[in-house]
């Protein structure tokens, strides 16, 4: 857990945005890994992506454009940072990986003992 202080920097790896139905998606391929946000969380995602910056920074800006109080700011910031960081998607350096080498890399299948096929073309109901 990255411990979040006034200096602290903020780093993402590179992310696709897209967007279906005002819920936001930011896919980082290269781990493979995914979430989906909404608009504040978007727009705080994407100011950091954008411009590296420290957590102080980033509660200030969000502070000033939400016309927040800093305390409430800092506790909006803050708390959806910390999600970010348990899910491996916020980090305190600069983020270099190994390409993703897939399950092929992981997982070596030996032979098939048992195969179950259920087709429901259809339905009675």
């Amino acid at each position: 857990m990255i411990p979040l202080t006034e200096r602290t920097p903020l780093h993402t790896p590179p992310f696709h945005f897209f967007e279906d139905d005002a819920i936001t998606y930011a896919v980082d391929a290269e781990a493979p890994n995914w979430i989906a946000i909404e608009s504040r969380g978007s727009e705080i995602l994407r100011e950091i992506a954008a411009e590296p910056m420290t957590f102080g920074g980033l509660v200030a800006r969000y502070a000033s454009r939400h016309q927040l109080e800093a305390g409430k700011a800092w506790l909006h910031v803050h708390d959806f940072l910390a999600a970010l960081n348990r899910a491996s998607m916020l980090f305190d350096v600069p983020v270099q990986r190994q390409p993703y080498a897939g399950r092929a890399a992981l997982v070596q299948p030996n032979g098939l003992r048992e195969l179950w096929l259920q087709i429901n073309n259809a339905c009675n109901l």
